[in-house]
């Protein structure tokens, strides 16, 4: 679909490790690449199909797959900057042991939970924030936090119209330049922060907002 020159399109980094481009009025695969290691699919057909790796060497003894269980993408939202046509995403890189079940003996895994058929991470999990070109899904620039700061999970992430990237994990706020993906600005806040970051207008004045353990942490811009 396409109105005065500009196409309306999904970009969609997708937990299975590929970032998509879609028609957003026909749903047509337009674009698609890995944002994240791979080792499960090949690629995508011409039709945004993914073309498995070696799939019958799956088998109950489990082979390692990246990305992990837990996905190059989990829930946490992304963000996107129009002006620089850039989304930004919470990537995880992971690999995780899945095995082909015996017929007739899939069971629950811990707490009751269906995990599929895997569930083991094997090796670092390693977070990151990642910037790709919305339209070809190209990697701009990537943020891993500097030694002595640790990323805990992820609350999705919040671009602004000021050039900046913020996003909450490991109990830490931080902002990060949208153009370059430097850190301009991390503070620790004590908390678990699962929640994505907000923006909003206060007496006049824009404010980050942003939960961390049981405390909601405003900042002035």
């Amino acid at each position: 679909m396409a109105q005065n020159g500009r196409s309306f399109v999904i970009c969609w980094p997708n937990r299975n490790g590929f970032y998509y481009v879609l028609d957003r009025g026909t749903g047509q695969f337009l674009a698609g690449t890995p944002f994240v290691e791979i080792n499960w699919a090949q690629g995508l057909t011409s039709q945004g199909r993914p073309i498995p790796a070696n799939p019958g060497t799956v088998t109950e003894g489990g082979r390692v797959t990246k990305p992990g269980v837990i996905g190059g993408v989990n829930w946490q939202p992304g963000a996107f900057n129009p002006e620089r046509r850039l989304i930004f995403v919470p990537a995880t890189e992971g690999q995780s042991v899945f095995t082909k079940s015996p017929a007739g003996r899939v069971t629950r895994g811990v707490r009751g939970i269906f995990a599929g058929s895997g569930g083991s991470m094997v090796g670092p999990v390693i977070k990151v924030v990642r910037a790709l070109n919305a339209a070809t899904g190209a990697k701009q620039w990537e943020y891993r936090p500097p030694t002595g700061k640790t990323f805990g999970g992820f609350g999705g992430l919040l671009a602004t119209a000021g050039g900046l990237v913020f996003g909450a994990s490991g109990a830490s706020l931080f902002a990060l330049d949208a153009a370059t993906g430097k850190e301009l600005w991390y503070v620790g806040l004590g908390g678990d922060t699962w929640a994505p970051p907000i923006t909003f207008t206060s007496e006049g004045r824009q404010v980050i907002a942003v939960w961390a353990g049981r405390g909601l942490f405003v900042f002035g811009l």
